[in-house]
């Protein structure tokens, strides 16, 4: 289950309009969900539960999301999923030198 699920429902317009907007400014395929995770992970990280969060003040924080934060994230989860992200900076270094 996704965390704060039935906020992300609640706010679903919000995410797809958002993602039309980052759309605009040239982001490929812009996806609500990632949105979504960015916020929970990033921006809402130190919240503890729904009860905490104001309906108001997310969307507020979604419509303020720059296309430079959002690109910024992916490149970064991108990172992180790729093979080499568990490596130690002296392992990729050994490996790109043989």
């Amino acid at each position: 289950m996704m965390p704060f699920e039935s906020l992300f429902q609640q706010l679903q317009t919000v995410l797809n309009m958002k993602c039309e907007d980052l759309q605009a400014q040239g982001v490929e395929q812009p996806n609500p969900s990632a949105i979504w995770h960015y916020f929970v992970h990033q921006k809402w990280c130190d919240v503890e539960s729904e009860e905490e969060m104001h309906i108001h003040q997310m969307v507020s924080d979604l419509l303020a999301l720059t296309k430079q934060q959002y690109c910024t994230y992916i490149e970064q989860t991108s990172y992180k999923m790729t093979p080499f992200a568990e490596l130690e900076e002296e392992e990729i270094a050994a490996l790109l030198e043989s």
